[in-house]
This record gives C-alpha cells, sequence and structure tokens, in this order.
C-alpha cells in the first residue's frame, strides 16, 4: 500500500512539474531549500508514511495557486505608489471571512520592487486567487523561491479565526511536538497572516471591492495598437499587430489609486533646521476598516476604509532637537 502510494505522489509530482516548468515557475525543490529547516521537511515526510516525495506534494498547493493565476488570471491591476503606502499602514480587520472575495477567480497585483521587507525585497507582484469551494491564496516567486499564504474559508468564522486555524493545522502536521518552536521561527511561517504581503493583498482585496474604490481601466496599450493598424495594408506587420491586440485584450489592466494622495505630513521626515521639534504632540494612527450604515433607516453596512493619518497639531515641519548633557 506505501509503495502504490508513493507511486501515485511520484506521478503526481512529475504531472505537476511540467505543468510548473512551462509556466516558468520554480521546482519543488527550489522551492522547499531555504524556507524550511531540513528537521521540519523530515518529519512531515515521516507524519504522511514517505521519505521525500509528499513534502513535494505539500509544496504542490503552493504552486496551485500561482497555475491558477496563471491560466484564469489574465487581470492585472497596478498599485500607486501613494496608495500602496497606505495600504502597508493599514490594520487587517477581522471581518466575517465570506467577505474575504475577488472581483475575479485569479488575479495579478503589481508594485514596485522594495514595496516589500525582507526576503520578498525584490517581489513585484502578488498572484491571488480564490476558487469556490477551495483556499483562499496570496502568492509570490522570486529566483529559485515561492513563498504563500493560504486559509480555508469556514463559514461562520472571521479572518482571523481561519489564519489561526490554518496555522494550527500546519502544527498538526509535526509528529514532534518539540519542532512546532523551530516550525515557528521558519521563514516560511514568521506570523504569515500579519507580514507585510499579507497586509498589502487583504487590504488591496478590500480596497478594489470597495465601492468608492479608485480603479480605471488601463487601456494604453490597445489604443497604441489601435494607432498603429490605422491605414496600415494586409501582410506580416498587421498580421503581428493584430495578434498583439488580440492578446491584450485577453489581459485586462487595472490603474488602482491613481488619483489619491497621502497628507504631505505623513511623509514628513526628519531635518536639522530648527530649535524644536514641531511634531511631538502628533500621533500617526494606522489606517482601518470601518462599517459604514447606509440605506433607509441606515439599517444597511458596507465597509469604508480610513487611510492613515496624524493626530494632533496642524502639520508643520518636523525638525530635530538638540539637547545638552550636563
Amino acid at each position: 500500500m506505501a509503495e502504490h502510494n508513493q507511486q501515485i505522489f511520484s506521478k503526481k509530482v512529475i504531472s505537476a512539474a511540467g505543468l510548473l516548468e512551462r509556466a516558468g515557475l520554480p521546482t519543488y525543490a527550489q522551492f522547499v531549500q531555504g524556507w524550511l529547516p531540513s528537521e521540519i521537511t523530515v518529519a512531515i515526510a515521516e507524519k504522511v508514511g514517505g521519505v521525500e516525495t509528499p513534502i513535494f506534494v505539500a509544496a504542490m498547493q503552493a504552486f496551485y495557486s500561482a497555475l491558477i493565476v496563471a491560466k484564469s488570471g489574465d487581470t492585472v491591476f497596478t498599485l500607486s505608489a501613494e496608495l500602496i503606502h497606505a495600504l502597508r499602514d493599514t490594520e487587517i480587520p477581522d471581518i466575517p471571512v465570506e467577505e474575504v472575495r475577488l472581483p475575479f477567480d485569479g488575479i495579478n497585483v503589481d508594485f514596485p520592487r522594495g514595496t516589500l521587507g525582507g526576503p520578498a525585497a525584490e517581489v513585484g507582484r502578488l498572484l491571488m486567487c480564490m476558487v469556490p469551494g477551495d483556499r483562499f491564496r496570496v502568492v509570490y516567486h522570486h529566483d529559485a523561491f515561492t513563498n504563500y499564504v493560504s486559509f480555508l474559508p469556514e463559514e461562520g468564522k472571521t479572518l482571523f479565526q481561519c489564519a489561526a486555524s490554518a496555522q494550527e493545522q500546519q502544527h498538526q502536521m509535526l509528529s514532534d511536538p518539540s519542532l512546532v518552536q523551530a516550525f515557528r521561527d521558519a521563514a516560511l511561517y514568521a506570523d504569515y497572516w500579519k507580514t507585510d504581503m499579507f497586509r498589502l493583498a487583504i487590504n488591496t482585496m478590500l480596497y478594489i471591492t470597495s465601492p468608492d474604490a479608485d480603479v480605471v481601466e488601463d487601456k494604453t496599450q490597445l489604443h497604441e495598437i489601435h494607432a498603429k493598424l490605422q491605414g496600415l495594408k494586409k501582410g506580416r506587420k498587421q498580421e503581428v499587430l493584430l495578434d498583439k491586440l488580440r492578446k491584450a485584450k485577453q489581459r485586462k489592466r487595472y490603474i488602482v489609486g491613481a488619483k489619491f494622495r497621502l497628507a504631505a505630513e505623513y511623509n514628513a521626515a526628519l531635518t536639522d533646521k530648527g530649535k524644536k521639534w514641531a511634531l511631538q504632540q502628533r500621533v500617526r494612527v494606522m489606517g482601518h476598516w470601518k462599517n459604514q450604515p447606509y440605506g433607509p433607516k441606515s439599517e444597511l453596512r458596507r465597509r469604508q476604509w480610513l487611510a492613515p493619518y496624524w493626530k494632533g497639531p496642524s502639520y508643520a515641519e518636523m525638525v530635530e532637537k538638540g539637547y545638552v548633557v550636563r
């Protein structure tokens, strides 16, 4: 029986590996290397009755979402720099998990490199997808490594409860309780649902599905191709442009937050001018979400985003104050 299961696992790995290669994604071994300590991979392998292959199958779950997005996620949302700053400084709301949804089955979220911290500093795209009956997944890959966050939306639970449940499931994969702390310390875990990656993803998802979102379809590429086709006679050049036009129509592109502006003082920096610290009584308030009443007798609710801001005296340049120690 164990040998039969091993053969099934191997076939799944070989089949999915071909899909990964065609999609231009890293292999399983590259995913495992550098993210999970060896004692963790061995423990998981022992738990499911294999030696090496089962951890590859577990890694396959990470790539499964990326493959979904690669196949059906032809929609790209590009975030403006100031909106990124604000969404990263916004608390994740503990909302009913039913409210975690996307406008499409899968989307690509683009942003400048350097947006995320740590090992994700060079990442410029998140792959987000949610398939009915499946997990909500946020995936990024860079060089040889892929990282992901996923949780199963459980009816009647909140976002935080589902995240905690996902963490508990990870713990249960370990046969030795002493390895739990090692797993907590691993880069893959690292309170993953509290990271920049997950906070930016969840807040972006909430923003683009909110009624007041600043989301505009970007048809620049379509207009450029149409302009080149004007007056062009039949021939190889026209065929190439028509093919580009067809592909461009398949991939929807949106600009998010083009009109959004942070208050000037939010990005204020310390200088060496002046003799006092003008903002010493001010407090930076994280962005947050709240339920706004609307409709007849205000019986209905819709989610409203309050961007981060400064609370305190009006804006003035922050300056460094010199102290004399006696």
